[in-house]
Formats: structure tokens, sequence, C-alpha cells
């Protein structure tokens, strides 16, 4: 398996570039931010990012960076999970 690919909640390869849905928010991910930021990563259970990075090094292998446009504001966000908290997406 190359370096940049990982396992998502169901087993199946993903890598960057994968259009994914998000199962599970890690605990604490909205903690410290303003407000409207903290509100918009409460509402992203469900939603479809795609992957802008993946296993960096041998210790990230279990973290995604996941590419998610707020479709009120424009503004795109970055948000690192663990790659079993998402689901690949086959059709979009």
């Amino acid at each position: 398996m190359s370096d940049d690919v990982c396992i998502d909640g169901h087993g199946n390869v993903i890598s960057c570039g994968d259009i994914v849905v998000i199962k599970k928010l890690p605990e604490g991910l909205s903690s410290g931010l303003p407000e409207e930021e903290a509100t918009f990563i409460s509402q992203l259970l469900g939603k479809i990012g795609r992957i802008s990075s993946s296993a960096d090094t041998e210790l990230d292998k279990q973290y995604i960076e996941i590419e998610i446009s707020d479709k009120n504001s424009g503004i795109i966000h970055y948000i690192r999970i663990s790659s079993a908290d998402v689901l690949k997406v086959y059709e979009y």
C-alpha cells in the first residue's frame, strides 16, 4: 500500500482527492473557536468533503485532512480527523 493512502470506517482505501462523508467528529474539535466556526463544525456530521492530505508520516497514517466549503460564507475549512471517522463516497 502506498504511503499516501488510509483506510476509512468500512475498510475502504482512501487517498488525496477522494470524496468522503463525515460520520464522526472528535470531541472538543470546536473548543476555543469563534462562535461562527464552532457552529459550522458542529454541523459537519453527514457532510461531504474532499481529502486534501493524508499519511504525511508513519505516525499520521490514521489521520486525514478534509477540505469542506461553507456554502453560506464561501469560506473553505480544513479539519484533521481520523480516517476511521469518514466513509468514501463512490458516486457524487
